[in-house]
């Protein structure tokens, strides 16, 4: 009577299999046109409830309406789709480390650069993937940072993935976690190479 088609004979399958087998049903979220109102996402779950002599007499049923939950899930979702489209269109590589020091993530321009991967690089620190002595300015910087919460400009050498050390300046910041403490670094590295080659051939002329 309330409802049509597929969604009716849905709802009353699981009435059935609430009373059937006596235990707890627990449905996926749905969405559901409600009578005489619009679509809702929702949660529900089915209990049967017995009477006297023990057999099913009546079907008890929750239901969580949890719409603004979807919408605000949706959003999240489009964001983050923004964020990754962002970061791989970013010409200069780009990486992110929690407080420890250790990568979650990097974009597809850091990959190429030091020839790996992001899978690869994620919960590694600078000493697995750089040699001893470039770590230690690495990871001393990253420290520095940390501790003083803001942003950081230096130029250091790489190694990358032709195996070639170049110049590069290092752009990294602090972000912080929703209650405010410090989430990590985020960085860019800028390829100065050929500046530094032309610079240097200045000072010889």
């Amino acid at each position: 009577d309330l409802y049509q088609g597929e969604q009716a004979e849905r709802d009353t399958e699981t009435d059935l299999a609430a009373i059937r087998d006596g235990n707890l049903v627990e449905l996926p979220e749905q969405l559901i046109q409600m009578p005489g109102g619009s679509a809702r996402w929702v949660r529900i779950k089915k209990l049967a409830l017995l009477d006297a002599e023990g057999k099913a007499s009546h079907v008890l049923e929750i239901g969580e309406d949890i719409t603004a939950h979807k919408h605000l899930d949706e959003a999240l979702t489009e964001n983050l789709n923004f964020v990754e489209q962002l970061l791989v269109a970013i010409p200069s590589p780009v990486f992110f480390k929690d407080a420890n020091g250790r990568y979650i993530g990097v974009n597809k321009a850091f990959e190429d650069f030091y020839g790996t991967t992001s899978e690869a690089m994620v919960g590694k620190t600078v000493f697995e993937i750089a040699p001893r002595e470039l770590a230690e300015i690495y990871d001393k910087a990253d420290r520095d940072l940390l501790e003083s919460r803001g942003k950081q400009t230096y130029e250091a050498r790489v190694k990358c993935a032709d195996g070639k050390e170049k110049d590069v300046v290092f752009f990294k910041a602090v972000f912080s976690t929703t209650r405010s403490e410090v989430g990590g670094i985020v960085g860019i590295i800028l390829d100065v190479t050929e500046r530094k080659l032309a610079e240097r051939h200045i000072l010889r002329l």
